[in-house]
């Protein structure tokens, strides 16, 4: 062989092992997708998860085909980013409810805490206009105990007039009004059932 080919050679063998590397990688992190659709709003969903189950990344679209702007309540609250634990526009950690081995995460505008705060959390989000698509993500590590999970995502007509828009974000987000908690649609998962790896059919 002419020693010329040699590192060629190399190359091609480093390139084989890293596609076998990433081919073993993928085989080991299966993805189940689920798909909403109420009244002109579709969500599509996957979650993929390790060589670990417990460590699961989320993917999500959304489309709005209602023919008006929504607001999505992914973006957290006011006080996360006044804290600096959020910056202004990106998606949040989700909130999270457990009830015996059931792990309910959600993106929603919560409901203000009782007595209310000097310095109340308003919840954030962004708009999606009609016709248009959100995609978002965002990465979650549940405990070993949990053997079904689902997510929720709140959703409201974007009203002009009663969100406000946050200074400096990126993407804009908007301070939702304090009724949002009870007024936001909220669109939830099926049960995604951990062990299979699989969204149940129920």
């Amino acid at each position: 062989m002419n020693p010329i080919d040699r590192p060629s050679l190399r190359v091609r063998l480093v390139a084989v092992l890293v596609a076998i590397c990433l081919s073993a990688e993928g085989a080991s992190m299966p993805s189940a997708t689920t798909t909403l659709r109420i009244e002109g709003v579709e969500l599509e969903v996957g979650i993929q998860a390790g060589a670990s189950p417990t460590r699961l990344a989320f993917r999500y679209r959304l489309h709005n085909g209602t023919g008006v702007a929504l607001a999505v309540f992914d973006r957290g609250d006011s006080h996360a980013v006044a804290t600096r634990r959020l910056k202004a526009g990106a998606v949040a950690p989700p909130a999270f409810e457990v009830s015996a081995t059931d792990l309910t995460l959600s993106h929603v505008a919560a409901a203000l805490a009782e007595p209310t705060p000097t310095v109340p959390r308003i919840a954030l989000a962004v708009r999606v206009d009609a016709g248009a698509t959100l995609d978002g993500r965002f990465d979650y590590s549940i405990d070993a105990d949990v053997r079904r999970l689902r997510w929720c995502l709140g959703t409201l007509p974007f009203d002009a007039a009663t969100f406000i828009a946050v200074d400096g974000s990126e993407p804009p987000v908007w301070r939702a009004p304090l009724a949002a908690a009870q007024t936001q649609r909220l669109l939830c998962t099926p049960w995604y059932l951990v062990e299979e790896r699989r969204f149940s059919a129920d």
